[in-house]
């Protein structure tokens, strides 16, 4: 996954020179559309993972709170669910999360960073294409 982050990022990097070819800036919209692509299912994989560990997380805590109560019939919820949040499983579960959340916003933010640079190159285009035929129509033709 982070050879295809690697690979959208020199793209974009590449799209942003100002000195491109309209030639130049389709290649990097199909290139940039190819890795996107590839990082639309890496991007669902790594929701699956967030919201699985946020899950597991959640199960965890009811589960081990009801077991506390079970034991102590005047255990409060909240003073359980304490109980439960201070034990190392718990943390490691709560680092699992930051995990995968780190690594859903990681996909996340490089496509909507790709998104906006495509957006930006199709501009450009436009632009090159506008130019090109307004040169055309100031040059005198001889016949």
């Amino acid at each position: 996954m982070s050879d295809m982050i690697d690979e959208l990022d020199r793209f974009i990097d590449h799209a942003r020179s100002m000195n491109l070819t309209p030639h130049q800036m389709l290649d990097l919209q199909t290139q940039i559309c190819g890795v996107r692509y590839a990082l639309s299912s890496k991007l669902a994989e790594a929701e699956r993972a967030m919201l699985s560990s946020k899950d597991k997380r959640d199960l965890y805590l009811v589960r081990e709170t009801l077991k506390l109560q079970a034991m102590d019939k005047k255990l409060s919820t909240t003073k359980a669910q304490d109980q439960v949040n201070d034990t190392v499983a718990m943390e490691l579960i709560h680092q699992e999360v930051i995990r995968t959340k780190i690594d859903h916003a990681a996909i996340k933010g490089r496509m909507d960073t790709s998104s906006d640079m495509l957006v930006s190159l199709a501009q450009r285009i436009k632009r090159a294409e506008q130019e090109a035929i307004e040169n055309r129509l100031q040059t005198p033709r001889n016949h």
